[in-house]
């Protein structure tokens, strides 16, 4: 009995040490309890016929008897010059109106009656508007109506209200004699209605796409028009623009009017984040010798930006009067501080650059530059020892006496052949004591990361954003990270995006837009064969949500709906307790048959064991093409023809490049007998008809960005075996694992093989190619006689893709002879010899003796 209630009280203590980590995760990030989501209302910036609606009657009246109420949350869109329009519309049987707009040359939002002004008024600013949302609510009795604001009563009017059906709709309308396109621009969510106090509708608008929007709570349907979706811009990067620089390029951030700086040799090219205007100033003198390691930095200080280069200690001012640089660089050679972190100091104005790497030597050298002296120094600091590095991420507070250094890649005298490792600490530098304060160190990651050049400090909710990357991969993703100041916790954010990384030709940085409020991320890859850099811009709005938290099992919760995902995140953790005693069961099966044989045969096995405790939800390319849903269910059956063609065609550019593919493409491939209005609209349809598929898949979405289709796979939620294929295609040495894991993903057979699209030849081609080469050499890695039967799986695997491959046949009879399967080698290659007879006309070239050197 004893044993029994110690097993219970260790189970109670891990629950209740479950439930504490659930509160302080959210206590710590505040994401967990209120995600982005939401409405966005297109406004003036587009055509009439684009601009937004949201109506809650889009088939037929609401009625009530005694009373109605409204009530929703709304916050305006920044950057907008104007706010004028209507938020709402109520129009009831009788032909009269009930409107709420806001008068911004007043700074008030008004309530109208028929034509005129009733008395109501909430005088509410726009820059309150702009930077918090705001519970508004509506409610509409016999005597006439009473306007609440966060709750509070903000006015009350008597109308003699002569109807009680009412048509209602956000933002732009169609009803007769009612029809208005002056939509302001705001945000919307959490609507709710409540009828009689017998009756209640809530849309709480967490959408990520679709138009016809059912309440949680009744299933009535309400309908957007032209929606624009929030939660996407909070979940997904947006690529803002993407070009090719001649040269060697580097980019600084203005936060104060809100503009990244792209410094080329020729030119000065500046993106607007108010406007979304990208212009070019060209230089009146060039700067020729714009070196490769080159950084730039905008001091908001003096509102300057500058260039420099480390190594010659040169900084040069920009005159933006004149278009041009103060000073020229000298041709030097190649510098000995790649990725170096820079920031200005207030206090002493001077511009600050640590850490680096170069002829393999981290560095953690203090080097400040005085911007009245014109001088460079190195400091001498004090306080905790600060590990040379570089990949580190640093960000300041608003004054710049105080710079945060996180994490890197460095060793601990900064020789790079003795043992160097990924840095996880938080330090801090102090300007005014020129000193390190080692603050924390995050618990190591399963994966490791480095660091984006910058972090974005939030000073009042004391913690950061960075990007973090993996350095052990060319075409790796860039994750976006928040962490708090204080503690060593951390939580991934948003979608990662695709990052080439080359070490020396590779940059990333991040900033922070405060006009916007949005993260801008920039990748730079500069090409050595052709002297040209791809500079990539990515925006994401503020802010983000934490990644793989799903809000939509729990529509209509309101503001407690956090609650749900606390008692989730505790149903998980307790899961994961008893999941880890079922997997130390399944080891201690497993190990001793990888013991015993040492073959490749059981470590397949292995690996299809962790794939059957991975995600339930599958997207297989090899053997027969089958979609299995999050739950279990097949989905195949849903993808008819022409979706199958449309989803490949997504998949194939999206897994392959990271990049989606065209609308102009799908139409060519898929309607190019269209005209292009019919080709439009059918890939509207399809797509729509597609991403339902998907959202029953779990973990697999479509989005759009800069005209390209793209199909996002989160592996965490579903386990695509051509994603992993890829994945092992891209690595520069593959290793035992990899190998094991791809026999085991072409076991099921042939890549797509009833897919016969001509687009998708060149695609199949290469990977049976790799597929053969890959696992023929792993063949003659391995040795006959202890990896017989493993060598003729894998030569029946590569009979899927060339069944004539004459080296898998030679491999395949020697090992059946190893195993003295000498009856069973002879009927192989006879079998092999009358298919190749069929397919060439003639027999074998090669006798059995021959073959197996007898």
């Amino acid at each position: 009995m004893d044993k029994y209630k110690g097993v219970f009280l260790a189970k109670m203590k891990i629950t209740a040490r479950l439930i504490s980590l659930v509160s302080y995760a959210l206590f710590i990030f505040p994401n967990l309890q209120a995600q982005s989501y939401g409405l966005l209302f297109q406004s003036r910036e587009v055509v009439a016929e684009k601009r937004t609606a949201f109506d809650l009657t889009p088939d037929d009246s609401l009625c009530y008897a005694r009373h109605l109420s409204l009530s929703f949350d709304i916050s305006f869109n920044p950057v907008y010059p104007t706010y004028f329009g209507y938020i709402f519309r109520i129009i009831n049987d009788k032909s009269q109106n009930v409107d709420l707009l806001y008068d911004q040359k007043n700074n008030q939002f008004r309530i109208i009656f028929l034509d005129s002004y009733t008395s109501v008024s909430l005088p509410v600013t726009v820059s309150e508007l702009v930077n918090r949302w705001h519970r508004l609510r509506l409610d509409i009795d016999e005597q006439g109506i009473t306007f609440y604001h966060d709750g509070r009563q903000a006015g009350k009017a008597s109308l003699k209200l002569g109807g009680n059906c009412l048509r209602i709709c956000f933002g732009a309308n169609s009803y007769a004699g009612f029809k208005s396109i002056d939509v302001p621009a705001i945000l919307l969510k959490d609507v709710g209605l409540k009828v009689d106090d017998n009756k209640e509708y809530f849309w709480s608008l967490d959408e990520s796409t679709g138009t016809n929007i059912a309440d949680s709570l009744s299933s009535r349907k309400a309908v957007a028009l032209n929606p624009a979706w929030i939660k996407p811009r909070h979940s997904n990067w947006e690529l803002v623009s993407s070009m090719l620089i001649k040269g060697y390029p580097s980019t600084a951030f203005d936060g104060g009017e809100d503009r990244l700086f792209i410094v080329a040799r020729d030119s000065l090219y500046t993106l607007s984040m108010k406007t979304g205007v990208l212009s070019a100033t060209m230089l009146s003198v060039r700067q020729d010798n714009l070196l490769l390691g080159n950084q730039s930095v905008f001091n908001p200080y003096n509102r300057e930006l500058y260039n420099f280069y480390i190594d010659e200690h040169i900084v040069t001012a920009f005159n933006f009067s004149e278009a041009r640089w103060d000073q020229h660089f000298a041709p030097a050679p190649v510098t000995e501080y790649w990725h170096v972190n820079k920031f200005f100091s207030k206090s002493d104005s001077a511009l600050y650059v640590l850490d680096g790497y170069g002829q393999l030597r981290y560095k953690n050298k203090v080097q400040r530059y005085g911007l009245g002296s014109r001088k460079w120094a190195e400091v001498a600091t004090g306080g905790d020892y600060y590990t040379p590095r570089y990949l580190a991420g640093l960000g300041t507070t608003g004054s710049g006496d105080t710079a945060y250094i996180l994490g890197g890649y460095g060793s601990k005298d900064g020789d790079q052949l003795l043992n160097p490792k990924y840095l996880y600490e938080l330090s801090l530098f102090d300007v005014r004591t020129r000193s390190f304060k080692k603050l924390y160190s995050l618990k190591e990651p399963a994966e490791p990361f480095v660091f984006a050049n910058s972090l974005v400090i939030d000073e009042t909710g004391k913690s950061y954003y960075t990007l973090v990357f993996s350095k052990d991969k060319f075409n790796t993703q860039l994750q976006l990270m928040k962490g708090s100041l204080e503690k060593p916790v951390f939580t991934f954010m948003a979608s990662p995006f695709p990052y080439s990384f080359a070490d020396n030709r590779s940059f990333a940085d991040l900033y922070y837009s405060p006009a916007t409020q949005s993260l801008l991320a920039v990748t730079l890859y500069a090409n050595s064969d052709n002297y040209n850099t791809e500079v990539k811009i990515y925006r994401i709005s503020c802010p983000p949500n934490q990644q793989y938290i799903q809000t939509a099992s729990v529509k209509g919760a309101g503001r407690g709906w956090y609650w749900y995902v606390a008692a989730g995140l505790l149903g998980i953790g307790v899961g994961v307790f008893f999941l880890r005693k079922r997997v130390k069961v399944r080891s201690s099966i497993v190990e001793p048959i990888e013991e015993k044989t040492k073959d490749v045969t059981s470590e397949v096995k292995v690996v299809e064991a962790i794939v059957e405790d991975g995600p339930k939800a599958r997207i297989c390319f090899f053997g027969n093409f089958e979609v299995t849903g999050s739950n279990g269910e097949d989905l195949t059956k849903l993808f008819t023809p022409l979706l199958k063609e449309l989803f490949l065609l997504l998949a194939m550019d999206s897994i392959r490049w990271g990049k989606g593919v065209s609308a102009e493409k799908i139409n060519e491939t898929l309607w190019n007998d269209r005209n292009v209005k019919d080709a439009i609209n059918n890939r509207s349809v399809n797509i729509a008809k597609l991403k339902n598929i998907l959202e029953r898949v779990g973990g697999c979405t479509i989005s759009k960005a800069s005209g390209y289709w793209k199909l996002d796979l989160d592996d965490a939620l579903v386990r695509v075996d051509f994603a992993r294929y890829v994945h092992i295609f891209s690595e520069p040495v593959r290793q035992k694992a990899s190998m094991d894991e791809l026999i085991s993903i072409v076991h099921r057979g042939p890549f797509l093989p009833q897919a016969d699209y001509p687009w998708l030849d060149n695609i199949k081609s290469e990977v049976s190619n790799f597929i053969i080469d890959a696992l023929l050499k792993y063949c003659a890695s391995l040795s006959l006689q202890e990896n017989a039967e493993n060598i003729i799986t894998i030569c029946d695997s590569i009979f899927f893709f060339d069944e004539s491959n004459e080296i898998a046949l030679r491999f395949k009879c020697k090992g059946l002879i190893a195993l003295g399967r000498h009856a069973l080698a002879k009927n192989t290659f006879e079998k092999f010899n009358a298919r190749y007879r069929e397919i060439y006309g003639e027999g074998y070239h090669e006798t059995y003796a021959a073959l197996i050197g007898a």
